[in-house]
């Protein structure tokens, strides 16, 4: 446990740089034109979704660069321990910036714009399991491949995963309606989808690491 702690104290250190106020301020902008542009706030919590996504990489970069990965070989961690500490801190990434996407939404319901919890809740579920799905298809490429080489694949997962979820959601908007009137059945399958999905992409990705040299 102490490990994976290490791992995400690090992998904090490494990204930390890049949550500038520049960044912040452009990711504001993106929101203010998505809903001037849709007149609907929930969009605005797609854009914090985009960036969550795209730090969720940057330990992977930071760390090939530095060559922090060699560093945890020889020092003894165990590669299961960094693989789990990166997953985890994919995690609480992408509830920070949940967070900050709910904040816009406030903002925009105190402005006057009328916001459903309901749908806030469900957009955020949508949202939470296109992201989940790109992070777990893209970790195991990201640790047996490095960030240069696999980061074409890692783009192409987001626009594969995009759109079968576009597919999905809209083939199956009744189901997905009916399990909404169900919302404890509705929470029980989407954990254990996702209990599965970590599951085998961590495992995927722990040997994958064993088996990499640097």
């Amino acid at each position: 446990m102490s490990e994976i702690k290490k791992i995400l104290k690090l992998d904090w250190v490494t990204t930390r740089p890049y949550f500038t106020i520049k960044n912040l301020l452009v990711m504001i902008f993106l929101c203010a034109i998505l809903f001037f542009s849709t007149k609907n706030p929930l969009t605005t919590v797609s854009m914090p979704l985009i960036f969550a996504i795209l730090y969720s990489s940057y330990p992977f970069l930071v760390g090939e660069d530095a060559g922090i990965d060699a560093l945890y070989r020889i020092f003894g961690i165990k590669s299961k321990n960094v693989v789990l500490g990166r997953y985890i801190f994919s995690v609480f990434l992408y509830i920070g910036f949940a967070l900050f996407g709910l904040l816009v939404a406030l903002v925009l319901f105190l402005l006057g714009n009328k916001i459903n919890a309901s749908e806030v809740l469900g957009s955020y579920g949508i949202y939470t399991i296109i992201y989940l799905l790109i992070v777990n298809f893209q970790y195991p490429f990201f640790f047996k491949l490095g960030y240069q080489k696999a980061r074409l694949v890692a783009m192409v997962g987001i626009f594969l995963f995009g759109g079968i979820a576009g597919a999905l959601f809209a083939g199956f908007s009744e189901l997905i309606l009916s399990l909404s009137q169900n919302p404890t059945v509705l929470i029980i399958a989407g954990l254990v989808m996702i209990a599965i999905i970590f599951a085998i992409s961590i495992n995927f990705s722990i040997r994958f690491y064993r088996k990499k040299d640097f």
